[in-house]
């Protein structure tokens, strides 16, 4: 076979937002985390139109997990991943938190997780900012990784290999222009501005 598809990791928590499928009307936990070991967002300029930077900002999602809220009814949860960085200023950014959460519902949702109420969703204050016993291992995919570097005086690699020239991006990163982010200045780096 072929080299690692990935690495197992045990996530920490960052903060809970809860939802409804729309279907159903189901209660739906969804563990905002963060790791070390998933890169972090890398802005890069529109080969189209050179006013537009995107921001990447690959995620892990783990399995669907059946549960019970507080009052013993049935709940649906899920752990997404994102760099801890990333977390830490979505903690501190209330617009960033919510392009974040976005980014989250619109992955459990086009991975197959269904309808989920995009709109009405709630920060949950839970003990231990988890839903569930303790964080659950996943594996976060080779393209969400950040790479080693084993020489002296480096550090971790740049994330310029998330292969995206030909087709759509890789299965755990998001391409989301600032158009799509409502022109909202995230950046702690600069590289983006409001139009």
């Amino acid at each position: 076979g072929g080299g690692p598809r990935g690495v197992q990791i045990i996530p920490e928590p960052g903060f809970v937002i809860k939802t409804r499928t729309l279907e159903t009307d189901e209660k739906v936990f969804i563990n905002m985390c963060r790791s070390t070991k998933v890169k972090g967002f890398k802005h890069e300029t529109s080969p189209e139109n050179p006013d537009e930077v995107r921001v990447r900002i690959p995620l892990s999602l783990g399995p669907k997990r059946n549960d019970l809220d507080k009052n013993g009814e049935a709940c649906v949860v899920y752990d997404v991943v994102f760099n801890t960085e990333v977390m830490e200023q979505a903690l501190q950014q209330k617009e960033f938190q919510d392009f974040l959460v976005g980014l989250a519902l619109g992955w459990i949702m086009e991975k197959g997780g269904g309808g989920l109420d995009a709109e009405k969703w709630t920060l949950s204050r839970l003990r231990g900012n988890y839903k569930g016993k303790s964080p659950v291992m996943q594996t976060v995919r080779a393209e969400a990784l950040i790479e080693e570097v084993e020489e002296e005086g480096d550090e971790a690699t740049d994330p310029a290999d998330l292969r995206h020239a030909s087709g759509p991006a890789p299965p755990q990163a998001r391409s989301v222009s600032r158009r799509a982010a409502d022109n909202a200045n995230y950046a702690d780096s600069g590289t983006i501005s409001s139009a």
